[in-house]
């Protein structure tokens, strides 16, 4: 097998070679344009945050908005007395500002424009504002930063060098980044502005254009990022004074005054934008960094000591596990006597807190590492009206997909993908024969970038605890993909100089295939070893019992009570069906729920034998409330707000809101299912849990295809895996596996009964 060499400038090959940025760029554009605008179109639903876009910008909704619910089109408030009035008032409307002064105001002012535009042409309300125009600005500034990018390198081998760019558009265009773009989120500026700094970084590197104008475009990229959100300030001014650094070791003199300039006019542009932070977000910020991070899961008398470490009065430590959206500590929030304790609360005074707790902060930072394999946020919707609430589109998501199942939200991972840019960093940036000074500022790359990614990874945590987690790691998210990139990319050249190799892009392609399985390996030896001969009833083992519809029913053990009996959670799914059938979206209470009554009622009978009913009596277990349902609970007290990590998504159970029910047969709740994925035993399709989510009546807890959980609506039909009690002085024979599970011997029973 012959692969043609990057060098070859004839034919069809040299077309290729001369315009394949273009044609790159114009694949990711369609392709982003296809996920984005086709078949009804996708973007995020508003969780809240809209709001203060929309008052800062003369936007508001064009009807009531529905939670949950991916809505495409909006309101513009036209002030003013003729049309010239009107469009200065959109483009420089002050009113409001204060309360969000991000850069992201600039694009949505543009796309304000656009849609004025798109009226006039279509003969549509004037004031109508379709959110689609801002995705087309977004995909515009992308595709193109993906066409500076494509132009800027190219691998010796042709064949490696489509791969890489390939993979680049796989997972840069993947639909968890590109669904940003129909929405009022500052996440897309934060996207265009870390990848226009990592281009013209790279530009600038390898002497790609004008040195000038990269130097100044990175400064530019820098301020829009840090600009972007404001807790990316710190370290886009990192990235501005350590690139600027790095730079004026190594280019020309006549360069270092347009460095230093870019570099200090940088830092104060951020400085100013960093005054003038509105002081809301800061003081709910701050709240939910102590009560829903320092003090969340913690004993009464660790809260007690960990409120006077940060020099709040003890009085607060009865608010731990609260947000500031959590009604349960709204009546003290509000008084003045708490704003004016609280107020006193820094970031500073919490990193310090942290710093002094490193132990303590390590836990924390675990529970962040665990919400790193994501990139669409699991509580926004993707799809509008038309579709079930909190549905999710796939017309691009392969990157998405196997990111969650890939352990990139580990440590080791982490530790990995750092230690293999540093090497790169450091191999590839080399100049001449590596002097004093070549040296000092390869190391100063290395520190920027290892600080910029030790900074977007704790600074979550820190400043706003672990409300809406898996959003607020986006960041860090976004880089470590960048970084993968580089990997790959350093790893398709070295490939294609090796003289040896025959076929390059064969073994780039191969090598990664390898990678990703022993990545995934550890996961099926796990699975593997359930198939493996049990000698007793133990947690992961089968056991038989009963029958549904003409088919034996197999159960998994998955859990031993304090009695010694044994929780069986059924293997499969028994049936597809809704949790509740009310009208509108039904109730989350299991109590009174059609699917309680099923389980318990025509497949308890149908499904079991007189012999084995006698065995599985009604038992008493506790079951979670949402919020709205508190009026119920006969236990507990706060609401519980859980993670899609099945690994931390049982932390609060035992405070949370509960009531006593008794059944025979019933679901896993959250905890249930946990506590068998930290054992790497939850798998199985897709299933209700009882579980309710914590603030509406009508959304359930699912277990997902992919082993995370997510919440849905009660009037929506979904697997059911049902829940048994075995007791504990059961006889059996069998090995326990699947193919030969273990079987009740009912006459053993009698005869030592």
């Amino acid at each position: 097998m012959k692969c043609h060499d990057a060098g070859s400038s004839s034919g069809a090959a040299g077309i290729w070679l001369r315009y394949q940025a273009f044609f790159l760029a114009g694949i990711a554009a369609i392709l982003m344009s296809i996920v984005l605008f086709s078949g009804g179109g996708i973007g995020l639903s508003n969780n809240g945050d809209f709001g203060r876009v929309m008052g800062s910008n003369s936007l508001e909704f064009a009807q009531e908005p529905e939670l949950f619910v991916y809505e495409d089109t909006y309101r513009m408030k036209l002030q003013g007395d003729s049309p010239g009035e009107q469009l200065w008032n959109l483009l420089f409307s002050t009113e409001k500002i204060e309360a969000y002064p991000s850069i992201h105001m600039v694009f949505v002012r543009a796309s304000l424009v656009g849609n004025l535009a798109v009226n006039l042409v279509t003969g549509q309300s004037m004031d109508t504002y379709h959110i689609q125009v801002l995705g087309v600005i977004y995909l515009l500034c992308y595709a193109g930063l993906l066409l500076l990018l494509f132009s800027s390198f190219r691998l010796p081998n042709l064949g490696c060098d489509l791969l890489v760019k390939g993979a680049i558009i796989f997972i840069l265009c993947d639909e968890g980044y590109v669904a940003y773009f129909n929405s009022l989120y500052s996440e897309p500026v934060q996207m265009l502005g870390l990848l226009a700094m990592v281009v013209f970084a790279l530009r600038i590197f390898v002497k790609r254009g004008r040195a000038g104008w990269n130097i100044g475009w990175y400064f530019l990229s820098c301020v829009v990022y840090g600009w972007s959100k404001f807790i990316n300030i710190p370290v886009a001014a990192l990235c501005a004074v350590g690139m600027g650094a790095v730079l004026l070791l190594r280019m020309e003199k006549k360069y270092r005054l347009r460095l230093c300039a870019g570099a200090g006019a940088c830092v104060v542009i951020l400085g100013a934008v960093y005054v003038s932070l509105p002081g809301w977000m800061d003081y709910e910020t701050n709240y939910n960094s102590v009560f829903y991070g320092v003090l969340k899961d913690t004993e009464p008398d660790e809260a007690r000591q960990y409120v006077s470490d940060l020099g709040l009065p003890e009085y607060m430590a009865e608010y731990a596990d609260t947000t500031y959206y959590i009604p349960r500590a709204a009546s003290a929030r509000g008084s003045a006597q708490f704003q004016q304790d609280f107020s006193k609360l820094s970031k500073v005074d919490l990193l310090f807190f942290y710093l002094s707790h490193p132990g303590y902060f390590l836990k924390r930072l675990d529970v962040a590492m665990a919400h790193t394999g994501f990139i669409r946020p699991y509580y926004l919707s993707n799809l509008d009206e038309s579709s079930p609430r909190l549905s999710f589109a796939h017309r691009f998501d392969g990157w998405s997909r196997l990111r969650t199942q890939l352990p990139v939200n580990t440590w080791g991972a982490a530790g990995a993908i750092t230690a293999m840019n540093c090497l790169v960093l450091w191999r590839t940036t080399a100049v001449g024969t590596g002097g004093r000074k070549d040296k000092l500022s390869r190391g100063l790359l290395l520190l920027t970038v290892v600080g910029a990614m030790t900074y977007q990874f704790i600074m979550p945590i820190i400043s706003n605890g672990e409300g809406d987690l898996a959003k607020h790691m986006f960041a860090y998210v976004q880089l470590v993909d960048l970084l993968v990139v580089l990997i790959l990319v350093w790893v398709g050249y070295r490939l294609s100089v090796w003289k040896k190799l025959h076929c390059p892009a064969v073994a780039l392609a191969g090598g990664t295939a390898a990678v990703c399985f022993l990545l995934l390996l550890p996961a099926g030896l796990l699975f593997l070893r359930t198939r493996l001969p049990w000698n007793s009833l133990e947690t992961g083992a089968y056991v038989q019992m009963g029958s549904w519809e003409g088919e034996p029913l197999l159960w998994q053990v998955a859990q031993q009570q304090e009695d010694g009996s044994w929780l069986l959670l059924a293997a499969d799914a028994v049936d597809t069906r809704a949790f509740d059938e009310d009208s509108g979206y039904g109730s989350n209470l299991w109590s009174d729920s059609d699917l309680r009554t099923w389980l318990n009622g025509t497949f308890f009978t149908g499904a079991f034998t007189r012999e084995e009913q006698a065995l599985l009596q009604p038992v008493e277990h506790r079951v979670l409330l949402s919020g709205v349902q508190k009026d119920k609970a006969d236990s507990g007290y706060n609401d519980f707000f859980a993670f899609h990590v099945p690994k931390y998504s049982d932390r609060g159970m035992d405070d949370a809101l509960a009531m006593s029910c008794t059944d025979a047969v019933r679901l896993p709740d959250i905890g249930l299912l946990a506590e068998l994925s930290r054992q790497g035993l939850c798998y199985g399709p897709p299933c209700w849990m009882e579980t309710p989510y914590y603030n509406n009546d009508s959304m359930v807890r699912v277990m997902g295809s992919d082993g995370y959980f997510y919440m849905r609506d009660a009037s929506e039909t979904w697997g059911v895996r049902p829940v048994i009690r075995l007791p504990a002085d059961v006889s059996y024979r069998g090995s326990g596996t699947p193919a030969d599970p273990f079987q009740i011997e009912y006459d053993a029973m009698s005869q030592t009964h």
